[in-house]
């Protein structure tokens, strides 16, 4: 799908799985940009995703995929041109799932550990960054569709609440 067909379907207001924010524009002293992806397996778009990235002039800061279905040990390894994987959440006691943050290199970026207790598989999988240079915390979440939902609405407003208190700008993308 390329840069055109993914803006058209955004504006029609359709929803590919796909979405790219310029979190610039909510931010406007900054330029970042962010492509969300539910990718229902990584492994079997990575190709896609690497050309698309090379060839659709899409010019993105950050990467953040969910249901990226791959464990821990896989995604450490997983190259992607430009980019680094600054954080991420595998299952360890099922399969699929999964939510992870790419950035740039050259961007600096924090891991935010206080927020890891919050994540479960299935309910919350979380993934979260600070950009200290950015004063802003990135925050991507999976929730499976068969989980409770009921579960994941209090752990949405901790993290709010928690994102809240720290003083920092902050995006969640779920």
């Amino acid at each position: 799908m390329d840069l055109e067909n993914i803006q058209k379907c955004n504006s029609e207001g359709r929803n590919e799985g796909i979405s790219i924010t310029n979190i610039g524009e909510f931010y406007k002293e900054y330029d970042i940009r962010l492509l969300h992806h539910n990718v229902q397996s990584l492994n079997n778009k990575i190709l896609d995703i690497v050309i698309m990235l090379a060839t659709e002039n899409i010019n993105v800061d950050i990467l953040c995929f969910t249901e990226h279905w791959l464990p821990e040990v896989q995604m450490n390894v997983l190259n992607i041109d430009d980019f680094k994987l600054a954080s991420n959440f595998s299952r360890k006691h099922s399969k699929a799932g999964g939510s992870c943050i790419f950035i740039r290199n050259n961007i600096q970026t924090e891991q935010v550990e206080y927020l890891q207790e919050l994540g479960k598989e299935k309910v919350f999988e979380i993934s979260t960054i600070e950009m200290p240079d950015k004063n802003t915390i990135l925050t991507c979440i999976y929730r499976s569709p068969d989980s409770d939902f009921y579960e994941f609405l209090p752990k949405l407003e901790l993290l709010i609440g928690k994102l809240s208190s720290k003083g920092k700008r902050f995006s969640v993308v779920i």
